[in-house]
């Protein structure tokens, strides 16, 4: 008998409705004694003319037996015409037949191909190149393989990647929104692998902990420089992110510690996610260039800042949501005609006279950026600095080891700054 060839669960479409009432047949007929044969809905499309093949031996056989009525139709001749006009038939069967039948159709339906972090690493590189054919030199493969490959995204994804008129592969939009995502996805499944190969092994003392630029400049390596001395055979990633995407992270158990401020209103579904313990409370400061008017004030004031040039924050920033509340109620407004991605940059943009910023004094404890004066910011805005760890699992003693230390080096660190003129120190 000739092999079944794939095909639908309706006689002349691809309706899913079919499916119920095929698996029920199957669960009756598998429940009970069948009769010798049954009569079934044979499928349509290349199985019914693979049917129909097996009809037509049938029936030329048939014809050959002395008790062949002439002008009447046997089962096997109807499902053989049914066969070749690709419609529905029917046909008597054996059970069993219609139990493999319904098995080898599920099998065909519910069996996605996987996409691997290598279909994501070429799309990223079709992306990121001029043509196909630099994307494929840059990848070590042929440009068959690479359009294969993107073809396969297309299918499984029932997304159009590519316009591929006029003889040229230009992405859509869909693509360019798409593709931060699947570096992502690539990214960790390349982690994930890498890691349970550790495990493997038998490297199980591994930590990871993201910090945005205060508490990264400030207490992060010293955090690390102790732990690594109490377990000299403990891998740390240390990774730099902004304080949303930290807390994140935190969440989705991505990373083990986070260190960063205090949450932000829209990440509240993460926050239940994480335990919190705050570490350091600092008051927001100024940030001025050497010889700035307002170098030798003793506090810096919203009025101060009109007519000056403020190096603002990212607008999802603690900081900024706080500075920007506090400028509204004194109803003042502030040119903020540059925008600096953490405070580490504001620093630097402060100390070549570009403006002046308003950040946490945590950055500067270290002894960086000694050049910059430091002022007072009054009203007061506290910025709570917390380290992060998820609330669903509980810390190895690698991680739990390097949070004490975070804290310790904070403890350490807290009230030595002084912020104000030469021979007076902030209040806190």
């Amino acid at each position: 008998m000739l092999p079944l060839a794939p095909g639908r669960f309706s006689t002349t479409t691809g309706c899913p409705s079919v499916l119920p009432r095929s698996a029920a047949m199957a669960r009756a007929m598998a429940s009970t004694d069948p009769p010798a044969a049954v009569v079934t809905t044979m499928l349509s499309g290349r199985l019914g003319k693979a049917e129909g093949w097996a009809a037509r031996e049938k029936d030329i056989q048939s014809k050959n037996k002395p008790n062949s009525r002439a002008g009447m139709a046997t089962p096997g001749s109807a499902a053989g015409a049914a066969g070749r006009r690709g419609k529905a038939s029917v046909g008597c069967r054996p059970a069993w037949f219609c139990l493999h039948l319904l098995n080898f159709q599920l099998r065909q339906t519910s069996m996605p191909r996987v996409l691997t972090s290598r279909h994501l690493r070429v799309f990223a590189a079709v992306m990121k190149s001029r043509s196909l054919a630099e994307a494929a030199l840059k990848l070590g493969v042929s440009e068959p393989a690479v359009s294969k490959i993107l073809r396969l995204l297309e299918r499984e994804t029932g997304v159009a990647l590519f316009d591929r008129s006029g003889g040229r592969l230009r992405p859509t939009a869909a693509a360019r929104q798409w593709l931060p995502h699947a570096n992502r996805a690539a990214q960790q499944l390349d982690f994930a692998l890498d890691m349970a190969y550790e495990l493997e092994r038998g490297k199980q003392r591994r930590v990871t902990i993201a910090a945005h630029a205060p508490p990264l400049i400030a207490i992060v390596p010293q955090a690390i420089s102790r732990l690594r001395r109490e377990m000299p055979d403990v891998e740390v990633d240390l990774r730099v992110e902004t304080p949303h995407d930290t807390l994140e992270l935190v969440a989705h158990q991505e990373i083990d510690v986070g260190v960063t401020n205090q949450p932000l209103p829209q990440s509240a579904s993460n926050l239940e996610l994480c335990e919190r313990r705050t570490i350091s409370e600092d008051l927001l400061v100024a940030a001025l260039p050497p010889g700035h008017r307002l170098a030798g004030r003793a506090l810096v004031r919203p009025d101060d800042l009109q007519g000056e040039t403020l190096i603002a924050l990212p607008d999802d920033s603690p900081t900024t949501i706080l500075v920007e509340a506090t400028l509204n109620e004194s109803g003042v407004r502030v040119r903020a005609p540059v925008l600096a991605r953490n405070s580490l940059a504001a620093c630097a943009l402060v100390r070549e006279q570009v403006g002046i910023a308003l950040i946490n004094p945590l950055l500067l404890a270290g002894g960086i950026f000694s050049d910059i004066v430091l002022r007072p910011f009054r009203p007061r805005i506290v910025l709570w600095t917390e380290v992060y760890y998820s609330a669903l699992r509980p810390l190895s003693p690698e991680a739990a080891a390097l949070v004490r230390h975070v804290e310790a080096v904070a403890a350490d660190i807290k009230g030595q700054a002084s912020f104000g003129p030469p021979g007076r120190r902030q209040r806190r």
